[in-house]
């Protein structure tokens, strides 16, 4: 499995929401909370967006996706392995 990357902030219910379906398919993440690091907030930026949260998957990213978006991608993941 590719390593996942979930950039996000505190009180981000956004944030919050993906990490939760990340859970529930227990898909296991790297969780980069923005509001720790300078590192990470540079990374997210660097991405292109400061829009929250912003999923890493290898080579591709996803800013800001919809709780459906996040739901059919881990989905997908799950039932590839």
């Amino acid at each position: 499995m590719e390593n996942i990357i979930i950039y996000s902030a505190d009180r981000c219910k956004f944030c919050d929401e993906a990490k939760a379906i990340f859970q529930e398919y227990a898909v296991p993440y790297e969780e980069r909370n923005v509001n720790r690091s300078i590192q990470y907030l540079r990374e997210a930026r660097e991405l292109g967006n400061r829009w929250l949260p912003i999923i890493k998957v290898g080579d591709r990213v996803f800013v800001s996706p919809s709780n459906d978006e996040v739901r059919q991608f881990v989905q997908g993941m799950v039932s590839s392995i």
